[in-house]
C-alpha cells in the first residue's frame, strides 16, 4: 500500500499465501494483525515505506515456508517498525527476521523463530 495520507489496517483471521508480499506496510501505513498466517510467499510481513512511515504490529501469527523473510522491516526511504509477540516463524528460507536499513523489529520475547534472524531489539513495556 502507498498512500500520501495516513491509512490503518486491521486483519484478523487473514490466510497469505503464494504473493510477493504477504503483508505489506507501506509509506504512512499502521497494520495491525492477529491470528493469521503469512506462508509460501516471497516475504511474509514486510513494512517498507517509501516515504513517512510503516508500521505493523503482528500478534499470535505465523509467518512459514516463504522464499525470502517471514518479517523484514526497512530498505526504503521511510522508518519501518515492526513489533511481534506470540509468532511463529519457521522454514522461511533467507531468514525468519532481517531489520535493513531504516528497520527495526521490536520482539516481546515470546516468539518463536527456527529460521534464524533477531529482532533488532525489545519491544515496551515487555512481556508480562
Amino acid at each position: 500500500m502507498v498512500s500520501s495520507a495516513a491509512t490503518t489496517v486491521s486483519i484478523d483471521r487473514g490466510h497469505f499465501e503464494l504473493n510477493n508480499f504477504g503483508v505489506l506496510a507501506g509509506s504512512n501505513s499502521k497494520v495491525t494483525v492477529t491470528n493469521s498466517s503469512a506462508s509460501s510467499n516471497a516475504f511474509g510481513f514486510v513494512a517498507q515505506p517509501a516515504a513517512g512511515a510503516g508500521e505493523i504490529d503482528i500478534q499470535n501469527s505465523t509467518a512459514s515456508l516463504n522464499t525470502n523473510t517471514g518479517v523484514f522491516s526497512g530498505g526504503g526511504a521511510g522508518i519501518a517498525t515492526i513489533r511481534i509477540a506470540d509468532v511463529s516463524l519457521f522454514g522461511n528460507t533467507v531468514a525468519g527476521i532481517v531489520a535493513a536499513s531504516n528497520g527495526t523489529v521490536q520482539s516481546y520475547l515470546n516468539n518463536f523463530n527456527s529460521s534464524g534472524g533477531v529482532p533488532s531489539g525489545p519491544a515496551s513495556p515487555g512481556p508480562q
